[in-house]
């Protein structure tokens, strides 16, 4: 259907997405786009429009319609425009589906080096910035308890970009570690390591939650011998209590600060009958929390519409305090249950127990190897610390956070198709 040419083309640009990334949310969307728009092309050209007579892309599309009209009710062109894009995911999805159906060249090995050399980069980035206070193209860092991505986009989320792509860079070498030679297995092993490292000295609570919650599930669930979950384990706990007691102040103060608001958070709860008298967090997160809630409460079937939180959270009906309002919520589940009501919460918990779902499955699936089933373990995990309730969280609907969400869904979508666990497609 698609000449090898194209096919080769697209799979660089899928490629290629992991390191725009690094650069922002522009070059990566665009790529995933302009990828996305041309295999509808040809689909539309080959008439295989059939690829999308699927129940999850009923769902997907359904979903977005939803978004669609919600927005175009709210009246705001920001949130209309955002969801019509959302269409551009699904596109992008079954062109990765495609694509390791028919490659032209090794997607996943060629991907592996994509997200080795973005890790090594990035270490790099960060190295600059905690020792010389810049970043590698000499841009100052203001705050050294938060290191920016790059030097091409200034924000505080180095740690978030190494977490949510790490369990997929393990699954990656699992499926690939038979063609790679000692030199890339070697720098695998360094840089996985030194990953763990950059995340605690950085000391961004979220990232380091979501860190610990994918190491703890990559080494209960990973088909290696008890010998092996154990040197890992061992390793892991030797290396965190080296780093912490010899970070700097700032960072210690940090964490400490993230254990205390959810002990004090626990604390609330036991002592206060009064839902209205528990603070959740801190009071900044405590008020857009229950704003959120508020507004959910006022709109419970569909919510007020995407990115529409920042609109209305300042509204009397809504706001609890002063401190009510904000782009977005901070936690990804109660921006669902704001922005898209019962219908998102339905489409929220479908997705959890879908993964729940087809986990158990590769688990007890006799038919692959161990190291299919970790490859598939550590696209599970990849997907669910995106899409965990219970930290705070980026906004779901924006593109870069959209993009670390929806990559991974095609490798496991087509694995989920090989093996046929139902006829979702």
């Amino acid at each position: 259907m698609i000449s090898y040419k194209v096919n080769t083309y697209l799979s660089y640009i899928v490629i290629s997405i992991p390191i725009l990334l690094i650069t922002g949310p522009f070059l990566p969307d665009l790529a995933l786009s302009l990828s996305g728009l041309i295999f509808f092309y040809f689909l539309l050209t080959n008439k295989k429009i059939n690829t999308f007579n699927n129940l999850f892309s009923k769902l997907f599309l359904f979903f977005t319609l939803i978004l669609i009209i919600n927005s175009i009710y709210s009246g705001n062109e920001k949130s209309i425009i955002s969801s019509l894009g959302y269409i551009r995911f699904l596109l992008f999805i079954f062109l990765v589906v495609y694509i390791l159906k028919h490659q032209a060249i090794d997607l996943k090995l060629n991907l592996f080096y994509s997200m080795l050399f973005c890790t090594l980069f990035l270490l790099l980035e960060f190295f600059s910035q905690a020792i010389f206070g810049i970043t590698l193209l000499g841009r100052p860092v203001n705050n050294p308890t938060r290191l920016v991505l790059s030097s091409f986009y200034h924000e505080e989320i180095l740690s978030s970009y190494l977490v949510r792509f790490y369990p997929l860079l393990i699954g990656l070498y699992f499926i690939c570690k038979k063609k790679l030679n000692l030199f890339f297995k070697l720098s695998f092993f360094l840089l996985s390591f030194s990953v763990i490292f950059v995340v605690i000295y950085n000391g961004e609570r979220t990232s380091l939650g979501l860190l610990c919650l994918s190491l703890f599930l990559m080494i209960i669930f990973s088909k290696q011998k008890y010998i092996t979950k154990i040197i890992i384990f061992a390793s892991i706990t030797i290396l965190t209590i080296t780093l912490l007691l010899n970070l700097p102040n700032f960072s210690i103060d940090r964490k400490l600060s993230g254990f205390q608001s959810i002990k004090n958070t626990i604390v609330n709860v036991k002592k206060n009958t009064e839902k209205s008298k528990i603070v959740i967090i801190s009071d900044k997160y405590n008020s857009m929390y229950r704003t959120s809630y508020n507004i959910y409460k006022e709109n419970k079937l569909f919510g007020v519409g995407i990115k529409n939180f920042r609109v209305v959270c300042g509204e009397e009906k809504y706001a609890f305090n002063k401190r009510s309002c904000s782009t977005h919520p901070h936690n990804l589940f109660l921006q669902i249950m704001a922005e898209t009501g019962l219908v998102g919460i339905f489409y929220y918990f479908l997705i959890i127990f879908s993964i729940i779902f087809f986990f158990i499955k590769n688990l007890v699936n006799k038919k692959i190897d161990d190291d299919k089933k970790n490859y598939l373990t550590c696209l599970f995990i990849t997907i669910f610390i995106s899409v965990f309730p219970f930290f705070p969280s980026g906004n779901f609907f924006n593109n870069w956070l959209s993009i670390f969400i929806f990559f991974p869904v095609g490798f496991l979508l087509k694995e989920i198709l090989t093996n046929d666990y139902n006829k979702i497609a």
